[in-house]
């Protein structure tokens, strides 16, 4: 019988993972499951992330050996309780019961505070030994939910922003540790550019800033190089006498109003630009302490800010380090593997520790799912064929961008070859096109992937010839920029990823087809999705989403299918069978509202337009035909992939 380790990472963008006999067998964000982007995954509360990696493994809550959590709120709140989750409690309840198929008690509970949590997922995917181990994110755990050790390194009470380890076979001893008093890491006031304490919250400030969300940080990095670094990084940060990282108010108090981009554009270009060279300052401050603090060689990194890739490549090439890791789910989704991994060290556990050549740990669908769904989709142009990569290539070269969707989903938000939209890279024209498309600033880049073994003919690598993650920015080189010019960006530079063979055949196969009919080993490749919408996960999302991004193919599996808007045959979208309830005090035009997934029940908050037009499909059907001139058209969009809205096909 395998030794399987739930693991749950709780937050704003959670996730859930399995660990069987030591290795990582599954892992799933909420919010691919939910599609609503930044679902919050509460400890207490039933979530499909769980059910999914449970229903992917094949087992039930009585097999688990352990249930590892990490948070990032404060361990004694309620929702933070795993034992009253109902899908765990209500298992364990029914073994008490001698229920017929319930599963035995509830196993061990272990909590993971959410640094260590990132640390122990950076180090186990690393495949290191021993390490230096640096975490930097917006906000961790309260110290009161830290070990006794962790705490003892803090100069004050707070919450975590920064931490470094020495990692020595899984044991974590934290040896630096950076805090926000009072959760203080983003002040928000009436009006103007909030205050910061932390690396994470002072870029956060900014993208809230420029976009009105703080967790834009994406397009800060993809803005930063139309601007000049106009503010010093001394204006944001410093190091004080006592060699702590301080932050400054100097910043805020140059933005007090709360226009937004693109107003202000040459000021908020500079801004941008400003604050990436200042976390870039300091990013390297801590990896410099991260070595100096461990004496290692080898460094692992996570933390929401580990996506900033611009940051990340002068860590590669200038912090000094033999080897750098960063791990590609770096964001809080990882922290559901780590919170595993932490656990299992504690508890004496089987771990099999290994480099990881790719993110890719959601389930598989394979073809027979992939045939089905196009079956019941009614954009489809024709049957599905097999996907020979000299047929595609061949439509990439012609201008088509295809939808890639190959075995499991990738856990990080960068889409890598499993979940991702496809692009020839020589047409200039495919930049805006597909910004456009997806809803997206037209700043923002488009990224590529090239073949491993022509990577360093295409772009400047430096010291490390990989970027397997899409993790690093380099220059592309100078005599190669005109032939590529849909993935260079305003600065001479892409955010990479090279593919080898074996992290993925199908997708290799592709670039090596397409290297041959163009004689570029280079395609775009962005994620698969809209703006705001979370990566699809099933060949369903997978279809729905290309139509709306006006798609030309798809690829699922193995099986191409062509897209054809108009072939709508009579289809109408309906309500699916949903439960509502209404809230006593709360406001007629809103409830709470349930309804059917593969994983099990979906609860979603409607109100106003989204609640009314709901109830409009439950009497009277939308035909597909009529939808796109319909001004619930973005209603009706938003409940079907909720699947609170269903297609309906004549018999």
């Amino acid at each position: 019988m395998r030794e399987w380790i739930l693991g749950v990472g709780a937050s704003h963008n959670g996730g859930a993972c399995l660990i069987g006999d030591g290795e990582l067998v599954v892992a799933i964000q909420e919010e691919r499951l939910t599609r609503v982007k930044r679902s919050r995954l509460r400890p207490a509360f039933d979530t499909l992330a769980i059910r999914y990696c449970l229903d992917a493994a094949g087992i039930g809550v009585g097999d688990l050996a352990l249930v590892a959590v990490s948070r990032d709120e404060p361990v004694a709140l309620p929702e933070s309780d795993l034992a009253r989750n109902p899908l765990l409690a209500g298992d364990a309840a029914g073994a008490a019961r001698g229920d017929a198929g319930a599963a035995r008690a509830l196993p061990p509970i272990a909590y993971v505070s959410h640094h260590r949590a990132h640390a122990a997922a950076a180090w186990f995917q690393s495949g290191f030994e021993d390490a230096a181990v640096l975490v930097i994110d917006g906000l961790g755990s309260p110290l009161e939910d830290c070990d006794p050790h962790e705490r003892a390194v803090a100069r004050r009470d707070g919450w975590e922003t920064l931490s470094i380890y020495d990692c020595t076979a899984g044991r974590l001893r934290c040896v630096h540790k950076d805090v926000a008093p009072d959760r203080s890491w983003l002040s928000i006031g009436d009006r103007g550019m909030a205050r910061f304490a932390g690396i994470g919250g002072m870029y956060s400030a900014v993208a809230r800033q420029l976009f009105g969300e703080y967790l834009e940080a994406g397009k800060v990095m993809g803005l930063a190089p139309y601007g000049r670094p106009s503010l010093a990084p001394e204006r944001f940060c410093r190091v004080a006498d006592d060699g702590e990282l301080t932050f400054l108010d100097d910043v805020p108090a140059l933005f007090p109003g709360d226009a937004r981009w693109p107003e202000h554009e040459v000021e908020y270009s500079d801004l941008a630009a400003s604050v990436q060279a200042a976390l870039e300052h300091a990013v390297l401050w801590a990896a410099a302490q991260a070595r100096a603090l461990t004496g290692s060689r080898r460094l692992a990194y996570a933390g929401g800010v580990a996506l900033n890739c611009l940051a990340n490549e002068r860590i590669v090439r200038e912090a000094g380090f033999d080897d750098v890791f960063v791990m590609p789910a770096a964001e809080d989704s990882g922290t559901s593997i780590g919170a595993a991994v932490a656990g299992a060290v504690e508890q004496g556990l089987t771990l099999r520790r290994r480099r990881i050549v790719r993110d890719a740990p959601g389930r598989g669908y394979g073809e027979v799912s992939g045939r089905a769904a196009i079956a019941a989709f009614p954009g489809a142009a024709g049957p599905p064929v097999g996907a020979s990569p000299d047929v595609l290539a061949a439509a990439l070269a012609a201008g088509a961008a295809v939808g890639w969707f190959h075995g499991g989903a990738e856990l990080g938000p960068r889409a890598l070859g499993s979940r991702s939209v496809l692009a020839d890279p020589r047409r200039r024209e495919v930049w805006p096109e597909l910004n456009r498309r997806k809803g997206r600033e037209g700043f923002r880049p488009l990224a590529p992937v090239v073949l491993a073994e022509h990577a360093e003919e295409w772009f400047e690598l430096g010291p490390r010839p990989d970027s397997p993650f899409m993790l690093r920015v380099c220059a592309v080189r100078e005599e190669r920029r005109e032939r590529i010019p849909a993935v260079v960006h305003v600065d001479g530079t892409a955010r990479v990823q090279t593919l080898a063979e074996e992290a993925n055949p199908p997708l290799h196969a592709l670039l090596r087809a397409f290297h041959a009919a163009t004689g570029v080993p280079v395609l775009v490749n962005t994620s698969f999705n809209a703006a705001g919408e979370p990566i699809v996960e099933t060949p369903e999302d997978a279809l729905w989403c290309a139509a709306r991004l006006g798609l030309e193919l798809v690829v699922l599996d193995g099986v191409a299918v062509a897209l054809d808007g108009s072939a709508v045959d009579g289809a109408r979208f309906v309500a699916a069978e949903h439960v509502c309830r209404r809230t006593a005090g709360r406001p007629a035009w809103a409830a709470e509202v349930e309804t059917a997934t593969p994983w099990g029940p979906a609860r979603y908050w409607l109100e106003g337009a989204e609640l009314r037009t709901l109830q409009e499909l439950a009497e009277r059907p939308l035909p597909l035909a009529a939808a796109g001139a319909d001004p619930r058209r973005e209603a009706v969009e938003q409940l079907r992939r909720r699947r609170l809205v269903r297609v309906e096909r004549p018999a």
